[in-house]
């Protein structure tokens, strides 16, 4: 038996060539997001990610985005880190500036704030009116180290109301924070 399993192996037949396909081919892994859906019940609404990366590093010197951190640019983290909890991400820059390099494989969108030295909020505006989804997951281009489990118990709180940002002591931090599309875009 072993030589006729053998032959079939080496005949090239297509029932042969799908087996070794499948063999080779591997179970695409969950998302956190997906894992988090699985034991919720599903329960999550999408989310579009927001990259807040229309500064201009002024007290900074440069372009402090593309400077690099642990091997990669910084706003390349943000981006990633979203990607884990978001199927889609918007990059928000100034009007003027050169489209920024980003990471590939996450499916991201740059849009423009519509003038200059506006601040983040309307940069956030500017993302959120090409936003199609319920939710919106706001975080600046330097934050390399948002952690997805914050970010999907975020937006595993904002289901009834309208923005979820996190309280650090008596203070709220703006960034990150989850909003409803659109009351934010109005």
């Amino acid at each position: 038996r072993a030589d006729i399993s053998a032959s079939r192996d080496d005949s090239g037949s297509s029932t042969c060539r799908t087996a070794r396909r499948c063999r080779r081919r591997r179970r695409r892994r969950p998302s956190r997001i997906e894992r988090c859906r699985l034991r919720r019940g599903n329960s999550l609404p999408d989310a579009t990610g927001v990259v807040l990366a229309g500064g201009r590093s002024t007290r900074f010197g440069r372009d402090k985005l593309a400077e690099p951190y642990q091997g990669e640019p910084l706003l390349h983290h943000a981006v990633a880190r979203l990607a884990e909890v978001c199927d889609e991400i918007v990059v928000v820059i100034a009007p003027g500036a050169p489209a920024p390099s980003l990471p590939v494989g996450p499916r991201i969108r740059v849009a423009r704030d519509e003038s200059e030295g506006q601040g983040p909020l309307a940069g956030m505006v500017a993302a959120l009116r090409s936003v199609t989804t319920t939710f919106a997951i706001v975080a600046a281009g330097d934050m390399p180290e948002l952690q997805p489990s914050v970010l999907v118990m975020m937006l595993g709180s904002v289901v009834d109301g309208d923005a979820v940002a996190l309280a650090d002591g008596s203070d709220v931090r703006p960034l990150p924070c989850v909003v409803r599309v659109e009351p934010a875009a109005e």
